[in-house]
């Protein structure tokens, strides 16, 4: 059997999801973000794992998962790149930094077809490349619609690329003018200034309870000439604290200390879990 785990936190993952899906139409979808258990009990010698834009932590996992069936990774985390050079594992399948899991997977699972424009957009935003003007409206046109890889959504964008394109793209400058008045609001009640220390480094930081926030939060709240990180936070239902940080400062790898908390990401935006968050409140 194929079993597709895919980051369903964010549309780079669902996109790769939605590829995979495409390919296999009768494999097994399995949304995953950090902190959701991981189904061992359903995985066997005779399966095949597809692994987009995510990996199992602690990284030995993807070890011991690849020796229990035939694994395939595609992801472009650098902190998980790094973590299996330090293991000694090379996984299968196609890992790179810098280019998004969605480009990977068309890449992977259809080398001999041009990237679609939807899936460069995605993986634009993704990789923080938001230079397209049609990026952002994008993002979030799709964020406001039905989007998880099963949807119907991503055949129409692949047959009718275009004409479906520009709707959601017309969608989305609207969202895009709501969104950031909407937060604006909501943060004015949820942000706040605290000096963090994480493994002996202190930091000035922006910080917020937001889930699945992410930097855009933050974006009449950050300033680069008195904050090192925005942090945002929120409690999983199972008791664990789920942290993200961002940054958009030159010489300051988020991926390295998340890290070295036990998580990872990307030099601008990462995050890891915590059972206890008391340095971050008090």
């Amino acid at each position: 059997m194929i079993h597709i785990f895919y980051h369903s936190a964010d549309l780079d993952g669902k996109c790769s999801g939605a590829i995979a899906h495409r390919k296999f139409p009768e494999a097994k979808l399995h949304p995953i973000n950090y902190g959701d258990s991981f189904p061992w009990h359903e995985m066997g010698s005779d399966d095949t794992v597809y692994m987009l834009d995510f990996t199992l932590q602690p990284y030995e996992d993807m070890i011991q998962l690849d020796a229990l069936c035939d694994l395939i990774v595609i992801d472009h985390h650098g902190s998980a790149i790094e973590a299996f050079k330090e293991l000694g594992y090379q996984p299968p399948g196609i890992m790179r930094d810098g280019t998004a899991a969605c480009i990977l997977t068309h890449k992977y699972l259809y080398p001999d077809h041009p990237i679609p424009y939807y899936v460069h957009l995605l993986g634009s935003w993704d990789t923080w490349d938001h230079s397209d003007p049609k990026c952002e409206p994008f993002q979030m046109g799709m964020r406001g619609l039905p989007n998880n890889p099963e949807s119907g959504l991503w055949d129409d964008l692949n047959q009718h690329e275009h004409r479906f394109m520009s709707k959601i793209i017309e969608a989305g400058e609207i969202i895009v003018v709501h969104e950031k008045n909407n937060t604006y609001n909501k943060m004015k009640g949820l942000a706040y200034e605290k000096e963090v220390m994480i493994k002996g480094k202190r930091y000035s930081a922006i910080v917020a309870n937001m889930p699945f926030g992410g930097s855009k939060c933050f974006d009449r709240y950050f300033n680069p000439d008195l904050h090192d990180l925005m942090i945002t936070f929120y409690r999983h239902p199972q008791g664990i604290w789920s942290i993200g940080l961002y940054t958009n400062e030159d010489g300051l790898n988020v991926a390295d200390i998340c890290k070295s908390m036990g998580g990872g990401g990307h030099p601008n935006a990462g995050g890891f879990q915590m059972l206890t968050i008391d340095w971050l409140l008090s």
